[in-house]
């Protein structure tokens, strides 16, 4: 009955940590002051839900996904013109 009760804790406390390392935020995950091919500041906000959001104009949102070392983002153009 020990070794039952033993193992049954075992498990949940490896479920549990687990379940918070798949929770844990991302390190690209907040906003950033960036700049666009013209030089041009804005911020850049990234999501925990996978959304992407500028301040650089009406409309400017899309997703982003971490990958490796890298955070890529789509539905929000790189560049400016003027």
């Amino acid at each position: 009955m020990r070794k039952a009760a033993t193992a049954a804790v075992t498990a949940t406390c490896f479920v549990v940590v687990t379940s918070f390392a798949a929770l844990a935020a991302s390190a690209f995950e907040g906003v950033w002051k960036v700049k666009d091919t013209a030089g041009h500041p804005f911020e850049l906000t990234l999501s925990s839900d996978g959304a992407a959001k500028a301040t650089r104009g009406e409309g400017m949102t899309g997703t982003w996904k971490e990958e490796g070392n890298s955070a890529v983002i789509t539905g929000i153009p790189a560049g400016r013109r003027r």
